[in-house]
């Protein structure tokens, strides 16, 4: 399958087309909120059909040390480092729940 060559023109505002039609609000289940959805389905159909991920198994980058505050520090069992120091209360949040899946 062939990538259009204008599959990517929305992300690009300063496209004086895109800029003119892009240029108001859109309320909340109007027509214009049901085509940018189905436009951002597309977008991500294309890249999931053609973007290729990678891995290389056989030589792996060490994840290197970190500072850590050890008076004020969380404790993660599932994580890359043992302890994590000043995160904010999203972080620290976000670092519990992904803790909490049991992923190691």
């Amino acid at each position: 399958m062939g990538l259009n060559s204008r599959a990517l023109d929305l992300t690009d505002l300063n496209n004086l087309e895109y800029k003119e039609k892009l240029d108001f609000l859109i309320g909340r289940n109007s027509p214009a909120e049901d085509e940018l959805k189905g436009i951002a389905h597309k977008i991500v159909d294309t890249y999931l059909t053609v973007i290729q991920l990678i891995t290389q198994y056989n030589e792996p980058s060490l994840v290197p040390d970190m500072n850590v505050n050890l008076s004020d520090c969380c404790e993660f069992d599932n994580s890359l480092h043992k302890y994590y120091s000043n995160l904010n209360p999203i972080e620290y949040d976000c670092a519990r729940m992904i803790d909490e899946l049991g992923y190691d």
